[in-house]
């Protein structure tokens, strides 16, 4: 299926990574994987994870550039930046193929009502989740589980 434009451009949400958005407006518009997304607009998938195509990310999903990059890590060797901090891969950084997220932001964003309607599909990832230091949510206290376990968002 090639994607020309999209039609649906939910609202970036503060500590949202570009990649994430990216996968919240693929879904809006119906296309089943942010991959085929990507492809269509010209970016390697592999590589959404990181700063790399953030312009193309932002243009397609009407958000600032300036901001996903704050809210979306970089792609040097051994450090990684992001929102402001300096991590070290592996030991501090995780860009697990398995994403990890909280159940109880996750059921917010579902309850979620105005202004928030903006937003859909409601459920979005946070940035920090990638951070291999957090093991549990700083706002719920709960422990951080793989989205696998919250496929139905």
């Amino acid at each position: 299926m090639r994607i020309n434009y999209v039609a649906v451009y939910p609202a970036r949400q503060d500590g949202e990574p570009a990649y994430a958005h990216l996968m919240r407006v693929a879904q809006a518009n119906g296309v089943k994987r942010v991959a085929t997304l990507a492809a269509n607009l010209g970016l390697e998938s592999y590589r959404l994870h990181m700063r790399s195509s953030l312009e193309t990310i932002g243009s397609v999903g009407r958000s600032d550039a300036v901001s996903l990059s704050h809210d979306t890590a970089t792609d040097d060797r051994d450090i990684v930046t992001l929102r402001g901090e300096t991590l070290k891969r592996g030991t501090q950084w995780s860009s697990l193929s398995v994403r990890r997220a909280c159940p109880a932001c996750y059921a917010e964003d579902k309850q979620a009502t105005e202004p928030y309607k903006r937003r859909l599909p409601r459920a979005w990832h946070r940035t920090w989740w990638d951070v291999a230091a957090v093991t549990a949510c700083p706002v719920h206290y709960c422990r951080l589980i793989s989205v696998v376990s919250l496929l139905v968002v």
